[in-house]
């Protein structure tokens, strides 16, 4: 019998601060048929402004993953990197040292704003979005660079907290969507795999990240390699978005998912999320 792939690439437990579920929470979804593996990526910072700076214990968290391995469960041990450029050559140098089953690179952190969280205070004067818009554009961009990183996270982050009235008339739109073009071209170029997050669809924004948008000029470009991840931060909301997944990314053109720790054998799509 063929072996079942329905997994889920971007998963958090306990061993991030923000996490609500253990492994043990996980394997009682996969029991129950939920998934058939899943690709836990902790959130792994750097800045020492930031809360979660040295929460993560990498031994520990590795020792775990294999314990459930040994159980019989396909469960991978990777990381989500809170990409910060001035600390490049010490994210690089801890993932070399800990040798993760894969990567994800995002950014959550900006030097004008915190990005990814729910306060939209930094948004609503436009010299600060072009600001935003301007780092956030040279912060993926520098991650495309970084060897180690399998995934590129959630792109668009920024943008989930708000509702596409909230774009109407601002003068920066054309600014975002140049952006997005661009970046959507280097990360086609860069072989790394785009994640679509589908925890975008239980936000204000109602798409993924990355957005319609961007993963249409992805595909322009050339893009294929897609990676399609929960987020969940507790076990109930694993997989949690497949099923609206599944239909935009097919109308788009895409057949194919692939695996962060084996990107030679991709999955197709309607068996990914099936």
């Amino acid at each position: 019998m063929k072996e079942r792939r329905r997994m889920d690439t971007h998963v958090h437990t306990r061993f991030s601060p923000d996490g609500r579920s253990d492994f043990a929470d996980y394997a009682q979804s996969v029991d129950a048929g939920f998934a058939d593996g899943i690709g836990f990526t902790e959130h792994y910072e750097f800045w020492p402004g930031s809360d979660a700076c040295g929460f993560f214990d990498e031994a520990d968290y590795q020792a775990a993953v294999e314990g459930w391995q040994d159980r019989g469960y396909r469960f991978f041990a990777g990381v989500e990197v809170d990409w910060i450029p001035q600390y490049a050559a010490t994210i690089r140098s801890k993932l070399a040292q800990h040798r993760f089953d894969y990567a994800i690179g995002s950014v959550h952190n900006l030097p004008s704003a915190s990005i990814s969280g729910r306060d939209t205070s930094a948004f609503q004067e436009n010299s600060a979005v072009d600001k935003v818009i301007a780092e956030y554009a040279d912060a993926v961009t520098s991650s495309l660079a970084i060897e180690e990183f399998d995934v590129v996270g959630h792109t668009g982050v920024f943008l989930r907290h708000f509702g596409s009235e909230f774009l109407l008339g601002k003068p920066w739109v054309g600014r975002l969507r140049e952006m997005e073009d661009d970046l959507a071209a280097k990360t086609a170029r860069s072989g790394k795999l785009l994640e679509v997050n589908t925890s975008g669809f239980f936000t204000a924004r109602r798409e993924p990240c990355a957005g319609v948008f961007f993963l249409e000029r992805y595909w322009a470009y050339g893009g294929r390699r897609i990676s399609v991840g929960s987020d969940a931060h507790q076990a109930s909301h694993l997989r949690r978005g497949f099923d609206k997944a599944g239909g935009l990314l097919a109308s788009l053109g895409f057949t194919e998912v692939f695996l962060p720790w084996d990107k030679e054998h991709p999955v197709a799509l309607a068996e990914y999320l099936g």
